[in-house]
């Protein structure tokens, strides 16, 4: 099953996966949030669950290895996680002069559109007419021309605001100290995953 959609081209193993990603291309979003005051529209039903997951703070997946304490809504966000204790990137770029590997095919796939190009996810609101590599670079790009911020800080007299749940949990650590990732070699702590991460190949 190809996706017609524009130049986008993409092949997928089943109609239903097909349709799915027409709405990043379409904007159309079916499932509503029914929490009180919330209404938000998603463009799938696992989608519409994790976003459930900010009103309940329900992570149900947790990592194991000793000294690591992130957990995920998905079983296949937590599995992609863990890779990240072993470095096991298979999937390396074929391009000349380009070293990067990754966890999984997927990254990859989107890490070739830097070399080609390619942006398949336009952005329409207002006559923008941007594009990006990822249905995710754009629904950030979008709370541009919106404002939205859908993550507060629920810190005393904090209430900051951010438009990726990614920046709240980094604005976090600033109230806590927390460092909740540690070298598995010399045991030296982080606040942020990429600085352990960075750290460690410096073994």
């Amino acid at each position: 099953y190809t996706c017609s959609y524009y130049a986008c081209g993409r092949t997928f193993a089943s109609l239903s996966h097909l349709k799915y990603h027409i709405r990043t291309h379409t904007g159309e979003k079916p499932y509503n949030c029914e929490s009180e005051n919330c209404g938000k529209k998603f463009s799938s039903s696992g989608h519409l669950l994790h976003h459930k997951s900010i009103h309940t703070g329900e992570r149900p997946f947790q990592c194991q290895i000793q000294g690591c304490v992130q957990s995920y809504v998905w079983p296949a966000h937590l599995k992609y996680h863990q890779l990240s204790h072993i470095d096991d990137r298979q999937f390396q770029c074929p391009s000349n002069g380009c070293e990067k590997k990754f966890y999984v095919s997927q990254r990859l796939a989107v890490h070739l559109r830097s070399h080609t190009g390619e942006k398949p996810f336009l952005c329409t609101v207002n006559g923008c007419s941007k594009s990006f590599t990822t249905a995710g670079n754009l629904k950030n790009h979008i709370r541009t021309h919106t404002g939205e911020r859908p993550y507060s800080c629920d810190h005393d007299d904090c209430n900051k605001r951010f438009t990726e749940l990614s920046s709240l949990k980094k604005h976090k650590l600033t109230h806590t100290g927390e460092k909740p990732y540690s070298c598995d070699i010399c045991g030296k702590r982080f606040s942020q995953s990429s600085s352990r991460n960075c750290h460690r190949r410096r073994h």
